[in-house]
């Protein structure tokens, strides 16, 4: 931002030349950071339209040409601590960041851009989300397991036997006022009450959307929505079962889509570690 600022302020003799070009400017920077959130922050190839045009199908080429065992080292390097090594590929969508967490301060790897980091979670949910293959994660040497099923843990209710065994685990949080009530989980019929598919959800701002576009008639049961930020408010991912609300509540307005959606119930799904709860 700041040499965007002086790239721009350099052309520009006088305050009154600046604020006649403001909206200019501030459209040029509303895209640079599109730019940025497609290929990441690196000056040399957001700030010229060819050479950001072509680092974006390097990317999708890199991207593309991420097989299984690739997508094994990526998870060793995101979860394990494993050092990235240069193969020639890999620099395209993962960048070196420093990271300071309780005083502690280390350089970790982390996705190259939000829409990079967004297009490896679809790819991760893929290839780990089944049991068997979560199962193959978590027993990678060095891999810190609470990290990954932190990540990814929300893929566990696309399983209808995860999902029976957390119904018969499940605690009512009291809340002053209200009395204790059965999860919608318990009330449900056992096929009706896990996700059947999954959705990466675009939610960053300023991106070209390339996730599923969120809104109340694309909606659909049994579909578990995956966010693809990382500060996504309270919950790590949601969905919804077929079954209205035990208080009698309304899920959904009127509307073509009223009835529908009064026999639904959201389901939100936050995945922590003990100590955040």
């Amino acid at each position: 931002m700041a040499f965007h600022a002086f790239q721009e302020r350099s052309v520009l003799r006088t305050d009154e030349e600046y604020v006649g070009a403001r909206e200019q400017i501030e459209s040029r920077w509303t895209e640079i950071r599109t730019r940025i959130r497609e290929v990441g922050p690196l000056p040399r190839y957001i700030f010229d339209k060819e050479v950001f045009d072509n680092r974006r199908e390097e990317v999708k080429k890199a991207l593309e040409g991420i097989t299984e065992i690739d997508m094994e080292r990526y998870v060793e390097i995101f979860f394990g601590g494993k050092q990235w090594i240069e193969d020639g590929t890999t620099h395209k969508i993962i960048r070196l960041v420093w990271s300071s967490i309780d005083g502690y301060k280390s350089c970790r790897n982390y996705p190259a851009s939000a829409v990079i980091a967004r297009e490896l979670i679809s790819r991760v949910a893929r290839y780990f989300a089944g049991a068997s293959f979560l199962l193959k994660m978590l027993r990678m040497p060095g891999v810190d397991g609470a990290a990954v099923l932190e990540k990814i843990g929300v893929c566990a209710f696309m399983y209808r036997s995860v999902v029976d065994e957390l119904v018969g685990k499940m605690k009512h949080l009291p809340r002053t006022g209200s009395a204790a009530r059965r999860s919608v989980l318990a009330r449900v019929n056992a096929a009706d009450r896990y996700a059947q598919d999954h959705r990466i959800v675009g939610f960053g701002s300023g991106t070209r959307q390339q996730g599923a576009k969120l809104d109340r008639n694309s909606l659909r049961p049994r579909v578990l929505y995956i966010p693809d930020i990382p500060n996504f408010p309270v919950v790590d991912g949601f969905y919804f079962v077929e079954a209205p609300p035990e208080d009698g509540g309304v899920a959904g307005g009127g509307g073509a889509g009223g009835v529908r959606w009064r026999n639904w119930t959201f389901v939100g799904v936050q995945v922590t570690k003990a100590g955040k709860h």
